[in-house]
């Protein structure tokens, strides 16, 4: 905790209470603590000072920010890259490319993991297929039904089937008959 000086020369003089902090000559007669020195900062330009009058620095987050403008970030060295290095070189050392007859066989662990995924493929076909579902039609008195049941709610769900929405049960049963047709 630390004394407040305030750092306006029109406020230099004052003498009087600024909040429950009471000052005299611009400077507070006790130390604030933190959450009252930043208040105070975001009033006015303050600063801490010690009992002896050394400057500990800013009040407030603003005048933090001020203080920080000066500041510079460090800068690093720039990487050469590879690619900025040898950008004129067009020759790739690489293994030698086989045509041919000399293609080798995939191995064994790659042939496995086609098989798997061949067969996971064809399995979620055969699920989504499953999951096709017949299309229900409704009649008013259904529909009537489903909202004294379910509300908005069930008649919404109900639409999302048919790519109808509303935001009133009437009109959202109008829109779903005309959808079926």
């Amino acid at each position: 905790m630390a004394k407040v000086r305030i750092k306006s020369k029109q406020w230099a003089g004052f003498s009087s209470f600024l909040g429950p902090t009471k000052f005299t000559n611009g400077v507070s007669d006790e130390h604030v603590d933190h959450k009252e020195g930043q208040r105070l900062g975001a009033i006015m330009a303050v600063e801490l000072i010690d009992d002896d009058g050394n400057v500990l620095g800013n009040a407030g987050t603003a005048q933090a920010q001020v203080d920080m403008k000066g500041m510079k970030a460090p800068v690093e060295p720039k990487k050469i890259m590879v690619s900025d290095k040898y950008e004129h070189q067009t020759e790739i050392n690489a293994g030698p490319v086989e045509f041919g007859n000399n293609v080798k066989e995939k191995p064994e662990s790659e042939k496995v993991a086609e098989d798997l995924e061949n067969e996971i493929s064809e399995h979620v076909d055969d699920e989504e297929k499953a999951e096709e579902k017949p299309e229900i039609t409704y009649d008013r008195k259904a529909l009537e039904e489903i909202a004294d049941e379910d509300g908005i709610v069930g008649l919404r769900i109900i639409g999302e089937s048919k790519n109808v929405r509303s935001n009133s049960i009437e009109s959202l049963i109008t829109k779903i008959l005309k959808s079926q047709g």
